[in-house]
């Protein structure tokens, strides 16, 4: 070897040590082959951070490391540290390793002559990404890049861009606008993710799918306009976006998931295109200022009733806006079945009447109606799920059916004023906290030994509510 030769391999050899000496967040407890998620990445660990939503584990976001020299390229084009059974000599042995350099504040690795940011560790309020390193285009943003960078106000990304990867800027809450390169055909998930200062984000014509999460946070965020060419808006996608009072939903999407406007606690109206056929659980839930919900007349899926939302055989209603300012609602005949949370948080109401047809109720459907003081459950109601009526501190009487089998989970819970209500013999089953913080008698058949001791448990852990 000559000495450069020797050298480079020295500086090699102690990039590879100082990955394998890297201490950051918590190590995913996942076997080595697997990701968080359960997905193959070639015997890389990935390494990862937990999500929860409302108690439960949702999914997982990279952990961006904060020395990123080295790492294993998977199918995806993802950049991850080495596994803990590989020491760095034999990582630097391995075959699909690709080793990054650095230029001013950015690493990156050079993929078959195409520039991927693997990592930003500057400590202004801007950045500017070069189009070209090494002579080669810069076509792709990493994966965690940019993650918790929160003193950055301003990213300049250059036009040949076409990939920003899952959490790329995730957690920059500085930043307070970007302009996303048009060859980028997918927002990933988590890409902007608790971006609390972004007001203004200019998605580009070509993106046909908004993904998980990708701007769940962004707090700030007033406006978004979706391009014609979006399909599917996901999962979470613009949850807690507490400013966005206005959205259009473009004519060529097909699915909204789960939670993806919940709590958008400005939007005050919903328009929904012909082409939707599937609207996740909860997708509006927790709107505050929404007063109305209109859809499409052509739609197969879906229709609408005065702002209330409906599938198209008008047997299921899904979402009762929030802000509609009636104090009184009749149900229509023939709605079998009360969604999710479809009634939750409507305070202005103090009146709903449920028709004979009514034979499902789902969990949380009427919880936090504060103002609601008369409410009859129809008599082929067989359980009342879990939170039901939960803090519906108006209700003093309450008649269950005798077809009525089981009570969920909290389903009464909060109820101050709740004093008439006589439970069946049908019931069998009595679940948790079903009439916690209320004058409710119990049945003494109908007490578990365990209550206590989950008592306890929530207490310990500052959760009794």
């Amino acid at each position: 070897m000559t000495e450069q030769e020797l050298k480079i391999r020295d500086k090699r050899l102690d990039t590879g040590r100082q990955a394998i000496q890297f201490h950051g967040r918590e190590q995913s407890k996942h076997s080595p082959n697997t990701s968080p998620l359960g997905h193959s990445n070639g015997g890389v660990a990935q390494r990862s951070e937990r999500v929860l939503y409302k108690g439960r584990v949702v999914g997982s976001i990279p952990t961006a490391p904060t020395i990123c020299q080295i790492g294993l390229a998977n199918r995806s084009g993802d950049f991850h540290l080495p596994s803990q059974r590989e020491t760095g000599l034999a990582a630097l042995q391995n075959e699909q390793l690709n080793l990054s350099s650095k230029v001013k504040d950015l690493s990156y690795v050079n993929k078959n002559g195409e520039i991927s940011i693997t990592r930003y560790s500057g400590h202004g309020d801007t950045a500017n990404i070069p189009a070209k390193i090494d002579g080669c285009n810069v076509t792709s943003i990493g994966s965690g890049a940019f993650r918790g960078c929160g003193g950055l106000t301003s990213v300049t990304i250059p036009s040949a861009v076409n990939h920003i990867g899952e959490a790329a800027f995730g957690e920059c809450a500085g930043l307070t606008q970007i302009i996303i390169p048009e060859g980028v055909t997918c927002i990933e998930k988590w890409a902007f993710y608790k971006c609390t200062s972004l007001a203004t984000v200019t998605i580009p014509s070509r993106v046909i799918r908004i993904g998980e999460a990708a701007f769940r946070g962004c707090s700030a965020l007033s406006h978004v306009t979706l391009p014609e060419g979006v399909t599917c808006i996901e999962e979470w996608a613009f949850d807690e976006c507490h400013m966005l009072a206005s959205v259009t939903i473009p004519s060529g999407v097909v699915s909204i998931g789960e939670y993806a406007f919940s709590d958008c606690r400005s939007l005050t109206h919903l328009e929904i295109p012909q082409s939707v056929t599937s609207i996740g659980g909860e997708a509006f839930s927790q709107c505050r200022c929404l007063t109305h919900i209109s859809v499409d007349s052509s739609n197969s899926n879906y229709c609408d009733l005065d702002g209330v939302l409906f599938d198209k055989t008008k047997m299921t209603l899904i979402l009762y806006p929030m802000s509609k300012t009636e104090v009184s609602y009749s149900i229509p005949n023939g709605v079998t079945r009360i969604e999710v949370k479809a009634f939750s948080g409507c305070r202005a109401l103090n009146r709903i009447s449920l028709p004979d047809s009514v034979i499902s109720i789902g969990n949380g459907a009427f919880e936090d109606c504060c103002g609601l003081t008369e409410l009859e459950i129809p008599k082929d109601v067989t359980k009342i799920e879990g939170s039901s009526f939960k803090n519906c501190c108006g209700l003093t009487c309450m008649t269950i059916p005798d077809r009525v089998t089981s009570i969920g989970q909290s389903a009464f819970e909060g109820c101050a004023g709740l004093t008439g209500v006589t439970i069946p013999d049908t019931v069998t089953n009595l679940e948790f906290r079903a009439f916690h913080g209320t004058n409710v008698p119990v049945p003494e058949r109908l007490m578990n030994p365990n209550w206590q001791m989950l008592e306890g448990l929530m207490r310990a852990y500052g959760r009794d509510q």
